[in-house]
Protein backbone atom coordinates (compact mmCIF):
# COMPACT_ATOMS: atom_id res chain seq x y z
CA UNK A 1 0.00 0.00 0.00
CA UNK A 2 1.19 3.39 -1.16
CA UNK A 3 0.92 6.13 1.83
CA UNK A 4 2.79 8.66 0.30
CA UNK A 5 -0.31 10.38 -0.89
CA UNK A 6 -1.98 10.31 2.30
CA UNK A 7 1.49 11.35 4.43
CA UNK A 8 1.38 14.10 2.11
CA UNK A 9 -1.80 15.59 2.32
CA UNK A 10 -1.03 15.01 6.66
CA UNK A 11 1.27 17.13 6.60
CA UNK A 12 -0.44 19.95 4.32
CA UNK A 13 1.29 19.76 1.07
CA UNK A 14 0.10 18.92 -2.27
CA UNK A 15 1.79 15.96 -5.17
CA UNK A 16 4.68 18.02 -6.53
CA UNK A 17 4.73 20.94 -4.14
CA UNK A 18 7.50 22.00 -3.18
CA UNK A 19 8.64 23.15 0.33
CA UNK A 20 11.31 23.22 2.93
CA UNK A 21 11.83 22.09 6.12
CA UNK A 22 11.97 23.45 9.74
CA UNK A 23 13.58 22.97 13.08
CA UNK A 24 11.16 22.39 15.78
CA UNK A 25 13.20 20.96 18.20
CA UNK A 26 16.51 20.03 17.95
CA UNK A 27 17.55 17.92 14.66
CA UNK A 28 20.01 17.11 12.10
CA UNK A 29 20.18 20.43 10.34
CA UNK A 30 21.93 19.09 7.04
CA UNK A 31 18.15 18.23 6.27
CA UNK A 32 16.90 21.99 6.52
CA UNK A 33 18.77 23.48 3.55
CA UNK A 34 17.04 21.72 0.74
CA UNK A 35 13.84 22.07 -1.15
CA UNK A 36 11.48 18.89 -1.14
CA UNK A 37 8.45 17.54 -2.33
CA UNK A 38 6.23 14.23 -2.75
CA UNK A 39 5.86 12.97 -5.57
CA UNK A 40 2.86 10.22 -6.29
CA UNK A 41 5.35 7.29 -4.90
CA UNK A 42 8.80 9.50 -3.82
CA UNK A 43 10.14 11.54 -1.10
CA UNK A 44 12.34 13.74 -2.52
CA UNK A 45 14.63 16.46 -2.61
CA UNK A 46 16.57 18.83 -5.24
CA UNK A 47 20.08 18.24 -5.90
CA UNK A 48 21.14 21.44 -7.95
CA UNK A 49 17.58 20.81 -10.12
CA UNK A 50 17.80 17.14 -10.29
CA UNK A 51 15.40 15.96 -8.04
CA UNK A 52 16.53 12.94 -6.22
CA UNK A 53 14.34 9.76 -4.35
CA UNK A 54 15.47 9.04 -0.64
CA UNK A 55 13.53 7.92 2.30
CA UNK A 56 11.02 10.35 4.57
CA UNK A 57 12.91 11.93 7.47
CA UNK A 58 12.07 10.54 10.93
CA UNK A 59 12.68 13.75 11.91
CA UNK A 60 9.47 14.76 9.93
CA UNK A 61 7.46 11.72 10.93
CA UNK A 62 8.44 12.66 15.11
CA UNK A 63 7.44 16.07 14.95
CA UNK A 64 11.13 17.42 15.00
CA UNK A 65 11.21 19.50 11.54
CA UNK A 66 7.85 20.54 10.14
CA UNK A 67 7.11 21.63 7.06
CA UNK A 68 7.51 25.25 5.69
CA UNK A 69 5.05 26.09 2.70
CA UNK A 70 6.86 28.41 0.11
CA UNK A 71 5.01 31.32 -1.38
CA UNK A 72 3.16 30.06 -4.64
CA UNK A 73 4.21 31.74 -7.49
CA UNK A 74 2.79 30.59 -10.66
CA UNK A 75 4.43 30.43 -14.31
CA UNK A 76 3.43 33.02 -16.90
CA UNK A 77 0.15 32.41 -18.43
CA UNK A 78 -0.94 29.82 -15.41
CA UNK A 79 -4.43 30.58 -13.62
CA UNK A 80 -4.20 31.84 -10.16
CA UNK A 81 -6.95 33.08 -7.48
CA UNK A 82 -7.15 35.80 -5.46
CA UNK A 83 -9.50 37.69 -3.00
CA UNK A 84 -10.66 40.79 -4.29
CA UNK A 85 -11.97 43.36 -1.23
CA UNK A 86 -14.04 45.28 -3.42
CA UNK A 87 -16.90 42.50 -3.28
CA UNK A 88 -15.09 39.79 -0.80
CA UNK A 89 -15.16 37.75 -3.80
CA UNK A 90 -12.75 34.96 -4.98
CA UNK A 91 -11.27 36.22 -8.76
CA UNK A 92 -9.46 34.46 -11.34
CA UNK A 93 -6.43 35.88 -12.79
CA UNK A 94 -3.21 35.01 -14.98
CA UNK A 95 0.23 35.47 -14.04
CA UNK A 96 2.18 37.82 -16.60
CA UNK A 97 4.73 38.67 -14.09
CA UNK A 98 3.87 41.92 -14.00
CA UNK A 99 3.64 44.36 -10.85
CA UNK A 100 0.22 43.55 -9.60
CA UNK A 101 0.96 40.03 -9.86
CA UNK A 102 3.62 40.71 -7.19
CA UNK A 103 2.20 42.71 -5.07
CA UNK A 104 -0.35 39.60 -4.85
CA UNK A 105 1.84 37.39 -4.37
CA UNK A 106 4.02 39.72 -1.52
CA UNK A 107 0.81 40.08 0.91
CA UNK A 108 -0.12 36.34 0.29
CA UNK A 109 -3.19 36.89 -1.82
CA UNK A 110 -1.96 34.44 -4.39
CA UNK A 111 -3.20 30.86 -4.60
CA UNK A 112 -3.32 27.90 -6.49
CA UNK A 113 -7.18 26.50 -6.49
CA UNK A 114 -10.52 28.82 -5.93
CA UNK A 115 -11.15 26.56 -2.67
CA UNK A 116 -7.65 27.45 -1.18
CA UNK A 117 -8.36 31.14 -1.72
CA UNK A 118 -11.94 31.09 -0.56
CA UNK A 119 -10.48 28.95 2.50
CA UNK A 120 -8.35 31.99 3.22
CA UNK A 121 -10.65 34.97 2.27
CA UNK A 122 -11.66 36.09 5.03
CA UNK A 123 -7.81 36.20 6.49
CA UNK A 124 -6.56 38.10 3.60
CA UNK A 125 -9.65 40.56 3.81
CA UNK A 126 -8.62 41.56 7.51
CA UNK A 127 -4.66 41.70 6.86
CA UNK A 128 -5.36 44.33 3.88
CA UNK A 129 -8.26 46.45 4.78
CA UNK A 130 -7.65 46.03 8.99
CA UNK A 131 -11.27 45.63 8.99
CA UNK A 132 -13.02 42.29 10.03
CA UNK A 133 -15.21 40.51 7.47
CA UNK A 134 -18.59 41.00 9.30
CA UNK A 135 -18.25 45.51 9.32
CA UNK A 136 -19.44 47.30 6.26
CA UNK A 137 -17.34 49.61 4.29
CA UNK A 138 -18.52 53.14 4.73
CA UNK A 139 -18.01 54.84 0.65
Amino acid sequence: MNLIPMIAKELGVEIGEEFKLKAVKDCDAIILGCLYRFTETAFQFDNNGNWISTIVPTSLLEGFVEVEKIPFEPKKGEKYFVVSVVDKSVCCSLWSGNTTDYCYKACGNCFRTEAEAEAHKHEIYEKLTGRKWEEQCED
